[in-house]
């Protein structure tokens, strides 16, 4: 990003990363390869043949976009998000956006998490140092 001591977070907080220390850990941010892997597979069966919904696998995270999908394909995917989502209460949230549904793991982690995390890890909790979020 051309800046060298930037410490950087994405995807809701799982991915986090430091020049110095690469990648930055966390208990919860345990490895969600397999979960992800099989949310992703069962995704692609799911939702085959439905055009213009596209299936964007992260690193702890999956995306369904579905904003090329004609209308009446919008409720169809719902549905079978919100199936998925019911067979795997424990395992899976989601985190909706514009015509987007995003995946994740089921744990108590989030964007605000993982600053205050970040603040701990960086020996940054001092009242000269104002963190600084930005992003949606």
């Amino acid at each position: 990003m051309g800046v060298d001591d930037l410490v950087v977070a994405g995807s809701h907080g799982f991915d986090i990363w430091s020049p110095t220390d690469e990648q930055i850990g966390h208990d919860v941010l345990d490895d969600f390869t397999d979960l992800i892997v099989e949310t992703t597979d069962t995704l692609r069966t799911r939702l085959d043949g439905l055009d213009g919904v596209g299936i964007e696998p992260k690193r702890a995270s999956v995306a369904v976009h579905y904003r090329q999908a004609a209308p009446e394909v919008h409720d169809r995917v719902g549905a079978i998000v919100d199936a998925l989502l019911r067979e795997n209460p424990d395992r899976l949230a989601v985190v909706p956006g514009k015509m987007v549904y995003e995946l994740k793991p089921a744990v108590d982690w989030n964007k605000g998490k993982a600053v205050l995390h970040l603040i701990e890890v960086l020996g940054l909790a001092s009242d000269d140092v104002v963190p600084l979020y930005l992003g949606d």
